[in-house]
């Protein structure tokens, strides 16, 4: 099953790395991220966000959400073979 190319209403899946510098900025933002585990905090630079999210897409399916307007909104992560606990069932 894939996410990603899914849409309802006003949002739709899609490739994560078609986010926005500064869309992808926004949800790694301390209060976005604040009760998520800890592997998703202290990432401040585009260059670690996207490292981050490259890695975990090797353990799941990493899929961004857009509005119709095209903007960043939100971040899902689905997958069962998690080897790392830290990101398990985790949207943003």
């Amino acid at each position: 099953m894939t996410l990603a190319g899914l849409s309802a209403g006003r949002l739709r899946g899609s490739d994560w790395r078609q986010l926005a510098r500064d869309d992808l900025a926004a949800l790694f933002e301390p209060e976005v991220v604040e009760f998520l585990p800890s592997s998703f905090h202290g990432l401040t630079t585009e260059i670690s966000q996207r490292e981050f999210l490259t890695n975990l897409s090797q353990q799941a399916e990493v899929v961004a959400l857009f509005e119709t307007s095209g903007l960043g909104v939100g971040l899902v992560f689905y997958g069962s073979g998690f080897t790392d606990n830290s990101s398990r069932g985790h949207f943003t």
